[in-house]
């Protein structure tokens, strides 16, 4: 992770937030271009490790995708010979998506889908309201993209220990990290199944947090098993063990390492129970 200066929750949040916002456009894209899903894995990002929040590849006679460069706030549109970008500092979202259509329309043909943003309900921000996007913070975004990295390591880890896990996205309604893992079903065909992510922040936790999720949810919690690494269980809306960050300047890799080891095996057994 890069070095930077001292930052407070709100200036990190405040780029989080700009974040996705910008990763609606390639919602927007994927909405548009995709044939849906429905478990909703059409409108799934992934984490490049450019620093770039990535669309899937588009096929068709010119194959194509559609990226967020974290860093700069900017939408990329990219073929295997060109690369068009639209920096959103200073659009609004009606403008971005204007812009991205128009350059998608110039790359494509004019006979392109319309785009429009999904009807995902976001957190508040003033671009809800028709503000701009403003400039990119380079120390915050330096952070977020130190914490998408770590996560998607060891994430994609997981997913090597478990054959039959999920592969790991980014999903643009709450802007998590996740990879789900599929469990045996207990001969009630329940869907039983462990989540395993990180999540930028929400109304729960202001920060960056890790989170293992039992599904479906225990339906007893007060006697919980404990955490490794300081997390601990929230009950409260849902049920999960969370390690929430604290320490937002650096990544704690050795803690979430031994949060995981321990909640992901207790969520196994506590899936469904």
């Amino acid at each position: 992770m890069r070095e930077s200066e001292a930052i407070d929750l709100a200036r990190l949040a405040a780029a989080r937030l700009q974040l996705h916002y910008g990763a609606q456009l390639l919602a927007a894209i994927h909405a548009a271009w995709r044939p849906a899903q429905p478990d909703d894995g059409h409108m799934a990002l992934t984490w490049d490790a450019s620093g770039e929040v990535r669309g899937a590849q588009i096929p068709g006679a010119t194959p194509w995708h559609a990226a967020l460069h974290a860093q700069s706030l900017t939408v990329i549109i990219e073929t295997a010979h060109d690369r068009r970008t639209v920096p959103l500092e200073g659009l609004t979202r009606a403008e971005a998506l204007a812009h991205v259509q128009a350059l998608l329309d110039d790359t494509l043909g004019a006979d392109t889908p319309r785009l429009a943003y999904p009807a995902y309900d976001l957190p508040a921000h003033p671009l809800a309201e028709g503000a701009p996007f403003g400039a990119a913070d380079p120390d915050a975004m330096g952070i977020w993209i130190g914490w998408f990295d770590h996560a998607a390591d060891l994430l994609n880890e997981l997913r090597a220990d478990h054959p039959t896990a999920q592969p790991t996205r980014l999903w643009p309604h709450h802007f998590d990290m996740a990879v789900l893992i599929p469990l045996p079903d207990a001969g009630d065909a329940t869907g039983r199944s462990v989540t395993v992510g990180l999540s930028g922040g929400d109304a729960a936790y202001a920060e960056p947090y890790w989170y293992v999720t039992p599904w479906p949810a225990p339906g007893d919690t007060g006697a919980l098993p404990p955490c490794d690494g300081e997390g601990h269980w929230h009950t409260d809306g849902f049920v999960a063990a969370v390690l929430p960050s604290h320490d937002v300047h650096g990544y704690p890799e050795g803690q979430v390492r031994a949060f995981v080891a321990t909640a992901l095996p207790n969520a196994k057994a506590l899936a469904g129970t």
